[in-house]
């Protein structure tokens, strides 16, 4: 006789949620000197220069990657690098325009790391953004290579807060990371490509309501009304 094993069949797993060919747009918001130049580099281009030039107008480049995890994904993800000064309230929402990512970078050897967070996330044109669009928003701390323990666990602790489940802040995630070392900018702990998960479940997770109470505008295509069902979501 056979054994009444309660153990499942691989066959038994819930499906693996998939997304076809997904464009994200994330952008690079910080102070001067914050490091945005040598992230938008490294990541893009996988170089890195030691010598600091401001940033004078935005400019983009594009990556694509495949993510597994929480869902299988093709997306090309098209990052903004922009200047620390931007004056002109219209110029800054003609950038933010369409951008699912808001990544604000901070230079963990700043006086205050999460006042900064604090200050660009009150921001009243990224606070707008963010709340009409269900933008998402993640914080790097910029190099981490060169900041001592002492002061890093301050900061932690101020970061951990800002981001928990209570926080008045719609912040996703914090990481510190290091362009020059490569610090969580590739392989499995890429920080960049961890909120383009996030983002990409979020679709997900949308898609699957969009199914039942919605129809696809042959117009706009799948993806478009996806982005358009979730962006009305929240």
């Amino acid at each position: 006789m056979g054994s009444g094993s309660s153990k499942k069949k691989r066959d038994d797993k819930p499906p693996q949620q998939k997304l076809d060919y997904v464009r994200l747009k994330a952008v690079l918001v910080g102070n001067t000197r914050s490091g945005k130049t040598a992230i938008f580099n490294r990541y893009i281009t996988n170089q890195y220069s030691p010598y600091y030039e401001k940033t004078k107008k935005a400019i983009f480049g594009q990556k694509i990657s495949l993510t597994t995890q929480p869902v299988t994904a093709t997306f090309c993800l098209e990052l903004w690098d922009t200047p620390s000064d931007v004056e002109d309230p219209s110029l800054l929402h003609v950038i933010l325009s369409d951008a699912q990512i808001i990544i604000i970078c901070v230079d963990a050897m700043h006086e205050d790391v999460a006042d900064n967070v604090k200050t660009w996330m009150e921001n009243e044109i990224i606070c707008h953004y963010v709340r009409e669009n269900s933008a998402r928003v993640a914080v790097l701390v910029t190099k981490c290579d060169l900041c001592p323990p002492n002061v890093a666990e301050v900061f932690t602790q101020s970061l951990d807060e800002l981001t928990a489940p209570d926080s008045q802040y719609p912040i996703a995630l914090w990481c510190p990371v290091s362009a020059k070392e490569k610090i969580n900018l590739e392989g499995s702990s890429d920080a960049v490509k961890q909120m383009c998960s996030i983002m990409l479940f979020c679709y997900a997770e949308a898609k699957k309501e969009l199914d039942k109470v919605d129809v696809y505008d042959p117009n706009k295509g799948e993806m478009a009304t996806l982005q358009e069902f979730f962006s009305r979501k929240g």
